[in-house]
């Protein structure tokens, strides 16, 4: 066993913190961000496909309405919004971040409450999607903590699941009251 500069016993396998210390985690990286939301909008799609081919007859598909539908299915739409939602609210993690092993916490490693959630998903992710650009996914890249512009603004991380050594560990915060 090893001991780190934050007196956290480190062995091969995984990091035990102090009693009584804060939960330590490792933040997830943005290749491993991006892998997990490349399968959730699979899983979109799909659902999307499914819900799309149920609803509409094969002769409505030649319709301006089903056009627009269509195209919106192609992006997050009100599914998206909603998968994203109910995933992060009740597991902390959608279908991809689940595959990936990795997941969202808010500070003081509380439950994730609802209106961190709508902020986080619906307001906060628009921002980082604005345009189509995707580019509040690259503040990832240059900071410390691995945050993503929706998670600054809505204060969340996201983080592996396991604990297995590396270079960098979050100590989450306590909340500011």
């Amino acid at each position: 066993m090893i001991t780190d500069e934050h007196n956290y016993i480190v062995n091969d396998s995984e990091v035990v913190t102090p009693a009584g210390a804060a939960p330590v985690y490792r933040v997830a990286g943005f290749w491993i961000r991006v892998l997990a939301f490349v399968i959730d909008l699979a899983i979109i799609g799909c659902f999307n496909g499914v819900i799309l081919g149920a609803v509409f007859p094969a002769t409505a598909k030649t319709s301006v309405i089903y056009d627009i539908i269509h195209i919106n299915s192609l992006f997050l739409g009100i599914t998206g919004v909603t998968y994203f939602i109910l995933m992060t609210r009740y597991f902390q993690q959608t279908l991809g971040k689940m595959i990936t092993g990795i997941k969202v916490i808010q500070p003081g490693d509380a439950p994730l409450d609802w209106s961190t959630v709508i902020f986080r998903e619906l307001v906060a992710r628009t921002i980082s999607q604005m345009m189509g650009l995707y580019l509040g996914y690259i503040f990832c890249w240059f900071n410390k903590d691995k945050q993503c512009m929706h998670d600054m603004l809505s204060d969340t991380w996201v983080v592996h699941v396991d604990t297995k050594p590396c270079e960098y560990y979050l100590t989450v915060p306590d909340p500011v009251v």
